[in-house]
C-alpha cells in the first residue's frame, strides 16, 4: 500500500509541476505582452498591483496543490485497513 501512494504522489506533483508550466507563457502574456507597459512610469499602480496578483497566485497556488497532495499521501499511509 504504501509503495502504490509513494508512486501516486511523485506522479502527483509531477502533474502539477507540468500544469504550472503549460500556464506560464499564458500568464506571461496576460502579465507582460501588454500595451500598457511601453508607457513607460505611466502605468497605472492598479494594473501593476494586479500583474503582481497573477504572478503571485501562480506561484502560491502549485505550492498549495503540492501540500494538499503531501496531506492526502500522510492519510492513505496512515490509514488502517479493516480485515
Amino acid at each position: 500500500m504504501a509503495v502504490a501512494v509513494i508512486v501516486l504522489v511523485i506522479i502527483s506533483i509531477f502533474a502539477v509541476g507540468m500544469a504550472m508550466i503549460t500556464f506560464q507563457p499564458a500568464i506571461f502574456d496576460l502579465a507582460y505582452n501588454n500595451s500598457f507597459w511601453e508607457e513607460g512610469n505611466n502605468v497605472p499602480i492598479e494594473l501593476a498591483q494586479l500583474r503582481d496578483t497573477i504572478y503571485n497566485a501562480t506561484i502560491a497556488i502549485p505550492i498549495l496543490m503540492m501540500g494538499v497532495v503531501a496531506v492526502w499521501a500522510l492519510l492513505a499511509v496512515s490509514r488502517r485497513d479493516d480485515i
